[in-house]
């Protein structure tokens, strides 16, 4: 039996709550700008309480299926990588 093996996908996904320099420069008494000099973010994407890193895996999982044209029964391994788990 020959096997063989792959990417057949990537995915990913982004909470939808959207947080600006500017508006974290408000609250920290800095620039957009300054921030963005140093740091080379633009914005940041937060995840609403309840919303665990694991949800936000379970939808770059089905971008990724989307990607590889694929259903999840097909699938043999999947990996993921995060160094921010749900606890």
């Amino acid at each position: 039996m020959r096997t063989c093996t792959g990417i057949l996908g990537t995915g990913a996904y982004l909470p939808l709550i959207i947080r600006t320099n500017a508006e974290v420069a408000a609250r920290s008494g800095v620039s957009p700008e300054w921030i963005l000099e140093r740091t080379g973010v633009l914005r940041r994407h937060y995840a609403p309480p309840g919303q665990a890193t694991s949800d936000l895996a379970a939808q770059a999982v089905r971008s990724a299926l989307d990607c590889a044209g694929i259903d999840a029964g097909q699938l043999d391994l999947l990996v993921l990588a995060t160094s921010t788990p749900d606890e």
